[in-house]
This record gives C-alpha cells, structure tokens and sequence, in this order.
C-alpha cells in the first residue's frame, strides 16, 4: 500500500470523517461497537454487539462541511473498505500495546494522556477490539428514529407527571380534569399521593376494569369504602 506511515496516515483521516458523520446523526458522544456499527446504546442494534469504543467530539476543526470522503462508504484501499482496514489496524495496535488507549485529534494514539493538550484532544477511547470481520455499518436509521420518538415519549411523560404532581400539590380538581389521559406512573403517584376530593374525581373518570392489579392494590391499601364503591359504580349498575 505505499509509505506505511501515509497508509495509515490517509485509514485515519477516512475512518474519523466516518466517524463524524455517523456523530452528526447521533450527536455526541456515542458509541462504537465490535462490529463497526455506531449508537447511543452499550449494545448494537441487533443486540449482539458490545460497545468497543467511545466517540467523544466531532474531528473536525470548524462547522463546516464534511470533507466528501465522509459519505463515501464506498472507498477502497487495496479492495478492502478503508474503515475495515483501520478497524484491522486498531485491533494490531491493541493486541501490542493493550487496551484501552484513545485516538487524538492529530490522528495520533497514545496508551495514557500525558498531558492536559492530549486530554482535550481526545477524540476516541478504544476500550476493546473490534470484530475480525467489523464493517463500516454506520447508523441504523429505524433504530434511531425509534430511539428518538422513545425519547420525545418520555420526555412528554416526565412534563405530563410534574404537571400531575402539581395538581396534586394544590389539590387542584380543574387541572386534574385538563390534564387528560394519565398513564400507569401517574395513576400510581395519584393513588399514592392525592387527597380524597381528587381520587373521587379520577375514580369516577375510570372505565371498568380501567385499573391493573398493582393500581387496584393502592386502591385497596386506602381502605376507603366511598372510593372503592366509586370505582366499583359499575358493579351495582344492571346490565352493565
């Protein structure tokens, strides 16, 4: 391939433009796994791969573009594709020296940071090596959107349960009523905490058989026949 060190020289430059724009998808930091692929997660997507390095920041010295190799999965370096040459070259690098070490901005590894300049520069540690068989399979995208709605989903349920504890808080029916649907960590923390005049008012929003054992258990701990016989309205109902 040429001048050894200018080999690895160009593997490195390709393998953090891959990097980075694998990092503009997922924001940083992320992970890398065994085999090749980039995530948040400590696993891979299929769930069969581990985490074998961690991607800190982006390697690129300014926000503007990418350099076109970035994008270019399809570049060769002897046939074989530059990332699975450089993921061949970490595990060489790896096997001689030990894991873990980490990737500077200048390209360069170093086993420990020696000084405060290389702390910062750090761009990659590599804990582990990668598979024998690692590809550059970048992100996948069903699983980061699938990710990303998880996330809106449970940051809307975090905002819905501190508005909830709120009118918990100030015994607010009104708000109660506004709040719409309550999910199982609400109802629990309604169960749990709300005075009576709220547990009437939910109760009696409650379809039949609307509550799970776990939910019904904190119904019964309340020891209260009035709230119980308002859940329960649709046992003295005829036809129903």
């Amino acid at each position: 391939m040429g001048n050894y060190d200018d080999d690895v020289s160009v593997l490195t430059e390709q393998f953090l433009n891959y990097l980075n724009v694998c990092g503009q998808k997922l924001g940083y930091p992320f992970m890398l796994y065994s085999n090749g692929e980039c995530g948040k997660k400590l696993v891979s997507s299929d769930g069969k791969h581990n985490a074998v390095a961690k991607v800190l920041k982006s390697s690129l010295r300014s926000k503007g573009a990418i350099s076109s190799s970035a994008s270019d999965v399809e570049l060769k370096t002897d046939k074989v594709s530059v990332c699975e040459v450089f993921f061949e070259y970490i595990n060489k690098y790896g096997r001689e020296l030990g894991f873990p070490f980490v990737i500077l901005e200048d390209g360069r590894f170093v086993k420990a940071q020696a000084s405060a300049q290389d702390k910062t520069g750090m761009l990659v540690k590599v804990l582990r090596a990668f598979d024998d068989d690692a590809k550059m399979l970048g992100v996948d995208e069903a699983i980061l959107l699938k990710e990303k709605n998880e996330e809106r989903e449970n940051a809307y349920a975090r905002e819905q349960l501190q508005m909830l504890k709120a009118i918990v808080q100030d015994d607010d029916v009104e708000g109660l009523a506004k709040l719409g649907t309550l999910n199982h960590q609400m109802t629990e923390y309604l169960l749990t905490n709300a005075s009576k005049k709220i547990l009437i008012v939910f109760l009696r929003r409650c379809k039949r058989n609307s509550l799970n054992l776990k939910e019904l258990d904190l119904l019964w701990l309340k020891k209260d026949m009035e709230l119980l016989d308002t859940y329960y309205w649709w046992v003295r109902v005829p036809g129903k």
